[in-house]
Order: C-alpha cells, then sequence, then structure tokens
C-alpha cells in the first residue's frame, strides 16, 4: 500500500493573508475618515482658531495717545485790567471824572499814579488852573484802601462825558481808555475829562 504526502494548499494561504491585509487598510482608512469628520463638524474650533488676533494685531489696532501739550495762552504784555462805571465816588468798581472847558491838555493813553502831594502836583502841572482844582479835590475825596493805588488820567476831550472807564497793566504801566455815549450833540466848547480810579496793587 503506498502512501500519499498531504501538503497546505498555498493558494488558501495566500487568500487569506490578502484578506487580512484589505481588512486592515479599511480600519487605518476608516480611522482617518472619523477623525477629518470630526473636525469638519466642530465649527467652534475652526472659528476660534481663524478669530483669534495675534499680538502683533492687537497691538496695531489700538491708536497711539501722544499727551497734549498745553503752552500758556494768557496775554504776557497784559496783567491785569478791567472797566469802572463813572459815578461820584472812587471806589472798586467805580471811577470818578472830572472837567473843565478852555483846557489845552489832550487826552493820553498813559494814567499816571497819584501816590502822594508830589505826584498830585507833577500830573496837574501840564493842564489849567481850571481843571487843576477840581482835579486836587477828587483826589482829597477819594479813599484809597490798602492794596490799590489812585491812578489819574485825561481820557476824553469833547462835549459828552464817558460812562465808563477802561484800564489795563502793561509793562509800560498801566493805560487807559474811555467809553463816550453815542449822540449828535454839538458844544461851542469842548470839555476836557479826567478819570480818577483805582487799580489794584501787583
Amino acid at each position: 500500500m503506498s502512501h500519499r504526502s498531504v501538503r497546505p494548499a498555498p493558494v488558501r494561504l495566500s487568500a487569506m493573508a490578502a484578506g487580512c491585509a484589505l481588512l486592515l487598510a479599511t480600519a487605518v482608512g476608516c480611522g482617518n475618515e472619523a477623525d477629518s469628520n470630526d473636525s469638519a463638524s466642530d465649527p467652534a474650533a475652526s472659528e476660534t482658531s481663524s478669530t483669534t488676533p495675534s499680538p502683533s494685531d492687537s497691538s496695531s489696532d489700538s491708536p497711539s495717545q501722544t499727551p497734549s501739550e498745553s503752552g500758556d495762552t494768557s496775554d504776557s504784555s497784559s496783567g491785569a485790567g478791567g472797566s469802572l462805571t463813572v459815578g461820584d465816588k472812587v471806589t472798586a468798581g467805580q471811577a470818578v471824572v472830572v472837567s473843565a472847558s478852555n483846557v489845552t491838555v489832550e487826552p493820553t493813553k498813559r494814567a499816571s499814579a497819584l501816590v502822594d502831594d508830589a505826584a498830585v502836583d507833577a500830573f496837574v502841572s501840564s493842564t489849567d488852573p481850571q481843571l487843576a482844582d477840581p482835579i486836587r479835590s477828587a483826589v482829597r475825596a477819594a479813599t484809597v484802601p490798602a492794596g490799590s493805588t489812585l491812578f489819574g488820567a485825561v481820557v476824553a476831550v469833547g462835549c459828552d462825558s464817558p460812562t465808563d472807564v477802561g484800564w489795563s497793566t502793561t509793562f509800560d504801566g498801566v493805560e487807559v481808555s474811555a467809553t463816550l455815549p453815542k449822540t449828535q450833540v454839538q458844544c461851542l466848547v469842548p470839555e476836557t475829562y479826567v478819570a480818577l480810579f483805582l487799580v489794584p496793587d501787583m
């Protein structure tokens, strides 16, 4: 009786190996597809990554702030000033105006400090006696409080008495101006008007 040796069929092993390789490739492909599907289905993650600004973007968007430079806008040529109404008494807010006719003195923009009798004498020396006497009387009647100085100036020549007197301090002293009423009054003999007023000491 003859014996035959039985050998496994090589075709079957090759088929089984090919099947396993196919299953492994399918599993790997499914895993990659699932990961890609998860990323696509999460819009929040995609939006966060696309909208988060970089530090350079944030710094470029914020406006640069430069401290404002403020200079002194006050007028350096005028330290103080004011406007006074004309009345019958020299006060902090009121001036006295005296006048006389037939006086040859002209108005001036510069006021004189009447600090004593010598200053008053120098002030009236350039005018006529008919105006010097009213000036002296008005100076004697004025009450000068501490911290103020009495000033005088010829402010107008004409037919109308000033209604207001303005003054301002400059590097050269105290300058004065007068406000006259707007009238059409004409007179044969014009009056010369002198204002006396107080200026606070600087």
